[in-house]
């Protein structure tokens, strides 16, 4: 019984003194700001992969922000296009941990030959 008890304080002493590392932060999001001549107050903010309830968290980010939500996103990615949303904004919306990336919303043109 004493030998039982003795290998158990050792195995809780033994588990104690592991180094489990924890797990790392997400990495910080990107921000690409718009360029000169685009509307600089429209970005699309795409959440991180396994965000719930994308829509009321749209709704929510955007109202935390002054801005306001024109299309909200659920199946090629998960997020929302915002409008009246500042640069300084778009920038604390990026720092938030359930957003993968903050973009520019500005029209893309296709050159053919």
């Amino acid at each position: 019984m004493k030998r039982q008890q003795l290998l158990a304080a050792a195995a809780l002493a033994l588990a104690a003194c592991s180094d489990v590392a924890a797990p790392p932060p997400p990495a910080p999001a990107a921000l690409h700001l718009a360029p000169a001549g685009a509307a600089a107050d429209r970005y699309i903010v795409v959440f991180r992969e396994g965000t719930p309830d994308v829509p009321a968290l749209a709704h929510r980010l955007a109202g935390e922000h002054g801005a306001e939500v024109r299309f909200v996103y659920t199946a090629a990615l998960r997020g929302f296009a915002a409008r009246r949303l500042t640069p300084e904004a778009a920038a604390a919306l990026a720092r938030r941990p359930e957003v993968a990336y903050v973009e520019a919303d500005v029209p893309v043109r296709i050159a053919g030959t």
